[in-house]
């Protein structure tokens, strides 16, 4: 769902990092290899940020980045995070961002509507656009 929601943009590339396994160290190898990677200017993760005992996404980001939110009040969406890292943990680097949303996918898809696409209009120097209810 995500990788379509980014072609549609029709201004930026999806690259898929595909499925890390459900173990701490093998999410923080995939993630540091997507932050670093220079064509990255946005990670986005889907899953993994909730409270559970295997959610490692903010805990990992806590270690890597600056977490800017860990929880938003709006439902749903309550557990999406975002953050910062700098690439390759150098100070003077540009950042990636990184969007951690949540697993099930309204959530997923509405945080990417409200969060994530406004970024990518950003990078990409469109104006950002409002929102409207249909008629």
């Amino acid at each position: 769902m995500l990788q379509e929601l980014i072609n549609e943009t029709e201004v930026c590339v999806c690259i898929d990092g595909g499925i890390a396994r459900d173990d701490q160290s093998a999410i923080e190898n995939k993630l540091l290899s997507l932050v670093n990677d220079s064509k990255c200017n946005i990670v986005i993760t889907s899953g993994g940020v909730s409270m559970g005992n295997r959610d490692f996404i903010k805990p990992l980001l806590e270690k890597i980045g600056t977490v800017h939110f860990g929880r938003m009040l709006m439902k749903p969406g309550l557990p999406t995070t975002f953050a910062t890292v700098h690439k390759d943990n150098q100070q003077n680097t540009l950042s990636t961002l990184v969007f951690a949303l949540p697993g099930n996918p309204v959530s997923c898809y509405v945080t990417f509507h409200l969060l994530v696409l406004p970024a990518i209009w950003k990078i990409a120097g469109l104006p950002t656009r409002r929102w409207t209810l249909p008629p």
